[in-house]
């Protein structure tokens, strides 16, 4: 049994590798990423499951319940986030400090040391609490077991048409971008393809590699919540057709993206409170996640929202008015004026407090990928959390959409649940 899993494990790896070289070429990110990533990687990712699958010869080998370790590297990490920001800062000014600079290379080699051991205690306690949520595919086993690697942040590059706000293109770019840097990666692209507009932004996780890449500079809980959500996505890749349709992109794309989100932050959750929050707050916690579910849940289908006014400034119909805002001017073909105006809100936004790099067609695309985020307008992020609270379980909630593989299917399921999926915000 032992040898036929490990074959398993072989298999899946190998699935994962082809599933690389196969997104480099049909999103042309071969010359501008995965290839150094994969050859940085191997390595590493050697040294890894050498570590994970020696376990059983280490004294040193940390258990789920050694949380220190994590919190110790989860302090290391935001103290060389800060410090490098520190740096930056002062580098764009022209100026430079040494000692600053050694006590930024000193925080990181003590964070690498004790990355390996954060690393682990996570990948077990996030492979208890799936494991108890039966997402199982063979033999009884989670396939393929919670694995990540903890890095530095990762930018990519995502493109849009210009006359129309669409999920078009995604590229790999690297681990360190200058926000100069930035600027001329767009400007290169968009004068390749002058029909496009593009936007470089960092990411959270990459899912595409096994063991997953995760990037994060927060709380233990969004660490969490990131290594979920990642997972899940090579989960639902090996078990359900659903995970697999996500290469075709679109509405599969944001389905996937959607979905993955919101089990993500529940079960990131009971990680959470399983292992690191304190009894008091496990109410407050629980409390939080059905405010979130059931927020999203209610969103209205209307082209013009009611928004929850506040004495503030309220960021999410401030987002959701200017895509529409957007949208509508690009449909009446005004797509300079529509550029205008999302530059105009951006600098808006800037005045409240919101720092936002670049506000484009581009950017509301890569963030309606994810329609449980602040400011979405796409349905289906509602859907799928009025289904979330219909079903009984997070794997009754895949089980639901596992067969799914085209939006129309997603639609037929909606009906069957008589939850509304159609329409724009």
């Amino acid at each position: 049994m032992r040898k036929r899993f490990i074959r398993v494990i072989l298999a899946v790896i190998i699935l994962f590798a082809s599933v690389v070289f196969y997104l480099s070429f049909k999103f042309e990110t071969l010359r501008y990423g995965v290839a150094p990533v994969v050859l940085e990687s191997v390595p590493r990712i050697a040294r890894k499951t050498g570590w994970n699958y020696g376990r059983l010869l280490r004294k040193d080998y940390p258990k789920a319940t050694d949380i220190h370790f994590v919190e110790e590297y989860n302090l290391l990490n935001q103290q060389v986030f800060e410090l490098g920001r520190a740096i930056e800062t002062l580098a764009a000014q022209g100026h430079t400090d040494t000692e600053k600079e050694q006590k930024w290379q000193q925080l990181r080699a003590e964070r690498e040391k004790i990355r390996p051991f954060a690393e682990a205690v996570v990948e077990q306690q996030v492979a208890s609490v799936v494991s108890d949520e039966g997402l199982k595919v063979i033999f009884g086993r989670i396939l393929p077991p919670p694995m990540f690697i903890f890095a530095d942040s990762y930018y990519i590059l995502v493109a849009s048409p210009r006359h129309e706000i669409r999920f078009d293109k995604s590229r790999l770019l690297g681990r360190e971008l200058h926000l100069s840097q930035m600027d001329e990666i767009e400007t290169q692209f968009e004068l390749k393809y002058p029909g496009m507009v593009a936007l470089v932004q960092d990411v959270g996780g990459l899912a595409v590699f096994y063991p997953a890449y995760i990037f994060h500079q927060g709380s233990i809980r969004e660490l969490l919540e990131l290594s979920v959500h990642e997972w899940l996505h090579q989960y639902l890749f090996v078990a359900s057709p659903l995970g697999r349709a996500f290469l075709k992109g679109g509405k599969m794309h944001t389905i996937n993206e959607t979905a993955v989100s919101l089990l993500g932050r529940e079960i990131g959750d009971k990680v959470y409170m399983r292992y690191y929050a304190s009894t008091d707050s496990l109410p407050l916690i629980e409390e939080e996640f059905r405010a979130y579910i059931n927020n999203l849940a209610q969103r209205q289908n209307d082209t013009k929202p009611d928004v929850v006014k506040t004495e503030g400034f309220e960021f999410q119909g401030f987002m959701r008015d200017t895509y529409l805002e957007a949208v509508s001017l690009l449909a009446q073909g005004k797509v300079e004026e529509a550029e205008s105006y999302m530059d105009e809100r951006r600098r808006t936004l800037a005045a409240s407090g919101y720092n936002i790099r670049k506000i484009n067609q581009a950017y509301f695309a890569f963030y309606g990928s994810y329609a449980d985020s602040p400011g979405a307008i796409d349905p289906i992020g509602p859907a799928l959390a009025k289904l979330r609270l219909r079903t009984t379980s997070a794997l009754e909630f895949i089980r639901v959409l596992r067969k799914i593989t085209s939006y129309e299917e997603f639609l037929q399921v909606m009906d069957e649940w008589q939850i509304t999926a159609t329409g724009r915000f």
